[in-house]
């Protein structure tokens, strides 16, 4: 039996990342999913595994100390376990800055990371979505660098639509209440000045119908103002402009991925940054690049596991 296991199916980003590695794959498989509501069902599906069984892990930012309950039970159980790790990456918000994570002076906890080198050293084969997550574990068994399955789905769902609307990604717990409502009313402006009609979202949805809705949202955005990782991805990936206001190394690291960290802004220069985004360099190419890197990947998986 193969099990697919992500996070949850309500946050757009780790939804997204579940359709593009099962889209890869081709697959049928299970959902099973690590977020704390129902890690319980998965812990016991993991010790029950049989031998023929394969987990397909991620993608999303599961390297967190929040998802730990569901890393102990793969660890305890890695040995006589057959998974695969797909697009993880370390995820802590409280580390805000790719300079310092890169220059070495933040470092996940060290009891996690042993876990987590323990996990990756017993996989039938990984990939990572960043370099600050792949630098930790490259050379381990068959590790790869891929960025994010995600855009392997997304892009499929790309639709050539008139450029009419304003995006407003929010991940509210990177800012203060005080900063959410300046920029609700920063790209309230912004829209009105540019005669956009405006959509906000937090990053939740509820099941796959709201899903397709925001594609295409984002297929007719000419702005996306994003301080969400996925709303960064999913602009890039549909078309849209993006001003990007980042509180946390992950965005930063995609756009070096991509070559548009002159996106990155705080809340205070989303205007000016408006200003010139019809400036703004195309990274459509970037993209392609990551999806041919998830296909490649694919492949490499299949070899292995069917």
């Amino acid at each position: 039996m193969l099990y697919y296991i992500s996070a949850n199916e309500i946050n757009i980003g780790d939804f997204l990342s579940n359709l593009g590695i099962r889209k890869l794959l081709g697959v049928r498989g299970i959902n099973l999913y690590c977020d704390r509501p129902y890690v319980e069902r998965t812990k016991k599906v993991i010790r029950g595994a049989q031998s023929d069984d394969v987990f397909i892990i991620g993608g999303g930012g599961l390297f967190k100390d929040y998802f730990m309950p569901f890393w102990n039970e793969i660890y305890r159980n890695r040995k006589q376990l057959r998974y695969v790790l797909w697009g993880i990456g370390i995820n802590d918000r409280k580390r805000p800055s790719l300079k310092h994570i890169l220059s070495q002076k933040l470092m996940p906890k060290t009891i996690f990371l042993k876990k987590w080198k323990g996990i990756v050293r017993n996989s039938i084969i990984s990939s990572f979505r960043d370099e600050n997550t792949y630098r930790y574990f490259r050379g381990m068994n068959n590790s790869f660098k891929t960025g994010f399955p995600s855009i392997n789905f997304i892009l499929d769902h790309k639709r050539n639509l008139p450029k009419r609307v304003l995006i407003h990604c929010c991940n509210q717990y990177l800012l203060k209440d005080a900063e959410v409502e300046t920029m609700q009313k920063i790209t309230d402006v912004l829209a009105y000045k540019l005669n956009l009609e405006k959509f906000y979202t937090n990053r939740m949805i509820r099941g796959i119908s709201e899903l397709h809705e925001w594609l295409d949202r984002y297929s007719s955005a000419h702005i996306t103002v994003s301080s969400s990782l996925h709303g960064c991805v999913l602009a890039l990936s549909l078309g849209s402009k993006l001003i990007a206001v980042s509180r946390n190394w992950k965005i930063e690291g995609f756009l070096q991925m991509v070559d548009l960290e002159e996106a990155i802004c705080n809340i205070d220069e989303i205007e000016k940054k408006a200003k010139h985004i019809e400036l703004q360099k195309d990274v459509s190419k970037r993209i392609e690049k990551i999806k041919k890197e998830n296909e490649y990947f694919a492949q490499e998986v299949k070899k292995l596991i069917l």
